[in-house]
């Protein structure tokens, strides 16, 4: 906890670079995030970047649509009668989708720490 004081404290006065393999320390420090992939910058923008691309939804109610998403559905999961569905969808086109399809979408709570094991797949 000292330590995220004291990086906190410096960061406003200037620019630091925080590595870390603890998403939740990043996420609580930092306002960009840069993923690295074999050596290689993967991608580097705002968390909220991140989080418009990569969402979680529960889909209800003709979860069959979500077959339609193609490759904007990373994962798909069944849970009873629902789906949940991992999407990079950079449009943000996938939900209007469903909704059109009839499909009840409801967002999902994405942790930082899982979205980076899906993308560095």
């Amino acid at each position: 906890v000292r330590a995220e004081r004291a990086i906190a404290d410096r960061a406003a006065d200037a620019t630091v670079v925080v590595a870390s393999q603890e998403a939740a320390i990043s996420e609580r420090l930092c306002d960009h995030l840069l993923f690295l992939q074999t050596g290689r910058l993967f991608w580097c923008a705002p968390f909220e970047s991140w989080r418009s691309r990569y969402r979680r939804i529960r889909v209800r109610d003709r979860v069959e649509a979500t077959h339609e998403l193609g490759e904007l559905a990373l994962i798909t999961r069944r849970q009873g009668a629902t789906m949940e569905v991992l999407l990079d969808d950079p449009a943000g086109s996938a939900e209007g989708r469903l909704r059109r399809a009839g499909a009840r979408v409801d967002p999902m709570p994405l942790p930082l720490d899982e979205l980076l094991l899906v993308v560095s797949a």
